[in-house]
This record gives structure tokens, sequence and C-alpha cells, in this order.
């Protein structure tokens, strides 16, 4: 699924949070899930990001990836990728609150991340410091 905004909630131990809808379909699955990987899509694949916004059949088809911990896919190409296992739910208002212990994870700190800015997909351009 595509998450509008992932959360570091802690350093010391690595833990990252986010939300998803509770009427959302996929929710029992996330609520079941040993593992899960956070992928910071590049800004090459917005694609990706449409793709996962929406209910679809074969979300993964066309997308490369590899198999992380518990399972969870890792998506080739991505900025940066956490892979996680569950810590704790909190139910709050029409959302359930996910936090997740950050197990492992890797980045390509030369690749721009995907950002969604003012409704579409935008870039993001280092500004020299004065």
């Amino acid at each position: 699924m595509t998450v509008s905004s992932v959360n570091s909630l802690s350093l010391e131990p690595p833990l990252k949070l986010f939300s998803i809808r509770k009427a959302a379909r996929s929710l029992p699955a996330w609520q079941a899930a040993q593992g899960l990987a956070i992928n910071v899509l590049a800004h090459d694949q917005g694609w990706i990001s449409d793709r996962f916004a929406r209910p679809a059949d074969d979300r993964w088809k066309n997308v490369a990836f590899t198999r992380g911990i518990a399972d969870a896919p890792v998506i080739d190409g991505a900025v940066a990728a956490f892979e996680c296992a569950p810590h704790a739910t909190i139910s709050t208002g029409d959302h359930i609150l996910f936090i997740v212990d950050v197990l492992k994870a890797s980045a390509r700190p030369e690749a721009a991340p995907l950002v969604f800015h003012r409704s579409r997909y935008c870039s993001v351009r280092d500004e020299p410091s004065d």
C-alpha cells in the first residue's frame, strides 16, 4: 500500500510509525503480518506509488523486488528500505497506528526520493548553503 507519511518515532530502539485507515481492505493483512518493509521510492518510481495507492488485482506486476526479513518485499531501486517487525498498534479515531521495530535499513544516498507535494510528484533539489 502507498502510505503518505512514515515517521521516525525513536532512535533507541529504532522505531517507525505509520497509520492505516480502519476501513482499509488490507487492514487485516497488516494486523497479521509478522514483518514488513517500508520502501522509500525513488523519483522515477511514481508509477509504483500510484499502483499501490488503489485497489488492483496484480499490484506486483513488473515491480522488481527481493524478499527481506519475514519475506517482506524490498523494492529494487528504492532510495531506502526499512525491514521491520511489529512492535505495537494503537486504535485511535478512524485509523490504527502501527509502531514497528526497524531490524535492518539500507539506502542509496545518491538517489533522489519521490516527493508528493500539492497533489503531484515533484523533485527535490539541493540548494547551496551560504
